[in-house]
């Protein structure tokens, strides 16, 4: 699935983030990454929040809000 920046999505699973599954934040890419990963920031946990700003997820972690 493709996301656009500004596009609201909430995390279903997470490999690498455990902790922010169905927390809610906001895809910041501008382009779809070449990687698979997409950049999210939001309100994800405060140690994504306050050390990191922003996590990735792969596009079967995130679902559009």
């Amino acid at each position: 699935m493709n996301f656009q920046s500004g596009d609201e999505v909430v995390v279903i699973s997470s490999e690498f983030h455990p902790n922010t599954v169905g927390k809610t934040g906001v895809v910041i890419d501008e382009a779809p990454p070449f990687n698979g990963v997409w950049s999210v920031e939001g309100p994800l946990g405060w140690f994504i929040d306050t050390f990191v700003g922003c996590a990735g997820y792969r596009a079967h972690e995130i679902r559009k809000v």
